[in-house]
């Protein structure tokens, strides 16, 4: 899981940046 781990990381920060950016569009 350690290895999978920056891949969930990086997951969710581009899903808060995507939804960030979507509210904002909004």
């Amino acid at each position: 899981m350690t290895m999978n781990s920056p891949f969930i990381i990086q997951l969710l920060i581009i899903g808060k940046y995507y939804f960030s950016l979507l509210t904002f569009t909004r």
